[in-house]
């Protein structure tokens, strides 16, 4: 036989805090991150290789660039002359978290 113990607990929520949904939580993370766009120096901070590495193994990776290129539908910007490169923060960070770690080898 299950035996059940009903409690009505009562647990104070600091003003400066609230209480929402995990979902949410995501919801606004995303939207926080959208529309922005970084440089190169963001790239380097995100994956801890440097902006040579990353030209070399991700950015010009034959197989990678037309998916990655953002007229492609991509999240990166490829420079033209003069141009500087430019990264979708969202794309960015999807790319890190899900993919960076396929193309990692190699020297820094």
């Amino acid at each position: 036989m299950v035996q059940n113990i009903n409690v009505n607990l009562a647990i104070p929520i600091p003003d400066d805090m609230i209480v929402i949904k995990k979902t949410e939580f995501e919801e606004l993370k995303q939207n926080e991150i959208k529309g922005q766009w970084v440089g190169m120096p963001d790239f380097v901070k995100h994956t801890g290789r440097s902006d040579v590495w990353l030209k070399a193994h991700v950015l010009n990776n034959i197989n990678l660039r037309d998916r990655l290129d953002i007229e492609n539908g991509g999240w990166v910007f490829y420079p033209r002359k003069g141009d500087k490169w430019l990264f979708k923060l969202s794309g960015l960070k999807d790319f890190v978290e899900n993919e960076f770690s396929n193309y990692v080898g190699g020297s820094k």
